[in-house]
């Protein structure tokens, strides 16, 4: 049997996680603060990849969840997300839509952790 990988893309701002989980299909949006990143990161105990853009201090709280919890992410430049998008041929920029981007992101560049 082989486990195949999941990829869970973030949209980070201030107060809000834009989540989009390839295994569910539907984004979801928490707060961006610990208690609910950490239940959120719970549900992630099997083979994922975390992805989401650099956003400075918004980020610092999901970081430090995702390796608490022995959770792979990858932060990357928001500029590959960009150019990733663009080439992907998404014009249109939504929290939820930049969630699957991300997502996507994930599964075709596979980045390092």
């Amino acid at each position: 049997m082989i486990i195949r990988p999941r990829y869970v893309g973030i949209d980070v701002s201030k107060r809000y996680l834009d989540i989009f989980d390839e295994s569910l299909g539907v984004p979801e949006r928490i707060a961006n603060a610990p208690q609910a990143i950490t239940q959120i990161a719970a549900r992630w105990r099997c083979d994922v990849l975390v992805v989401f853009e650099a956003t400075g201090v918004y980020d610092l709280e999901l970081r430090e969840a995702l390796s608490q919890a022995g959770i792979r992410f990858a932060r990357i430049n928001p500029a590959r997300a960009r150019d990733f998008a663009r080439a992907s041929g998404q014009l249109a920029k939504t929290d939820p839509i930049d969630a699957r981007m991300l997502a996507s992101f994930a599964r075709a560049m596979q980045p390092a952790a």
